[in-house]
């Protein structure tokens, strides 16, 4: 019989509709996506575990049920005690609400293939923070390239029900870009497109419009004071890179950044 923990209930609140794991002692946010690949909440210690799975939980639940055969995938760019899951964790941090690089997600989907086939009784458990967007793409991913689904709508249709207990359809992977880069790999496999191996370099973009049946053309790169003054609107690039801010086409590239 599982055991009512008074911080439970904040726990299930932040969870946000996701699936959660209560089985003898444990109430943790975890999901069994297929019989060998969990999908978690980031284990956390100090003030952070009183709201999400807490370390020492999450390491007694996986070495009672998966001794010495599971492996952690942390996909955040935390970093925690990863002695309380014997050092059993591989890095591939990325930002929060991005798509890794394809690179990058390949090596992901190669380390998962080996250890899942390395033993019949392996598994692999993957987190980022919530355990939903960037450990859905990863997960939908490999569920494509192991063939365990062809269709890359399908698949992530089925991590969102895995993982989610909503009724409106969200608690899946929501951000495109995460989305996109699922598809890219279901296009990759079935060789309808194929990954650029050198980088490309974005040079201009051009934006057509219609204002008053009257179409305008503006190249960002070729603005000037007297065009700005033509147009209809003004248009603006920016640029974030992990999360900052480095290019913005109304000031150039930033140096740096002052908080207040």
């Amino acid at each position: 019989m599982s055991s009512v923990h008074p911080l439970d209930f904040i726990r299930k609140i932040v969870s946000h509709g996701r699936k959660r794991l209560v089985i003898n002692q444990f109430n943790l946010d975890i999901t069994y996506i297929t019989d060998r690949i969990i999908a978690m909440g980031k284990p956390s210690s100090g003030a952070e575990s009183l709201y999400r799975n807490k370390l020492k939980d999450v390491a007694d639940f996986l070495n009672t049920y998966h001794k010495d055969h599971y492996q952690v995938i942390n996909l955040s760019q935390d970093q925690y005690d990863y002695s309380e899951l014997n050092q059993n964790v591989q890095e591939f941090g990325f930002g929060d609400h991005h798509a890794p690089f394809l690179s990058d997600l390949f090596g992901i989907m190669q380390v998962m293939n080996n250890w899942l086939a390395a033993e019949k009784e392996n598994i692999i458990a993957i987190h980022c923070k919530a355990g939903k967007g960037r450990t859905g793409a990863v997960i939908c991913s490999y569920l494509l390239y192991s063939g365990q689904f062809i269709d890359s709508e399908e698949c992530m249709d089925f991590f969102r029900i895995q993982r989610s207990q909503r009724v409106d359809g969200g608690g899946g992977i929501e951000v495109e870009s995460q989305r996109r880069y699922v598809r890219y790999i279901s296009e990759i496999l079935k060789r309808e497109i194929y990954p650029q191996s050198e980088p490309v370099k974005l040079n201009k973009i051009i934006i057509t419009f219609s204002v008053n049946a009257k179409p305008t053309k503006v190249i960002l790169k070729d603005i000037t004071k007297e065009t700005e003054e033509q147009a209809s609107f003004k248009p603006v690039l920016r640029i974030i890179q992990q999360n900052r801010l480095v290019y913005d086409s109304r000031w150039g590239i930033i140096k740096s950044i002052i908080y207040i």
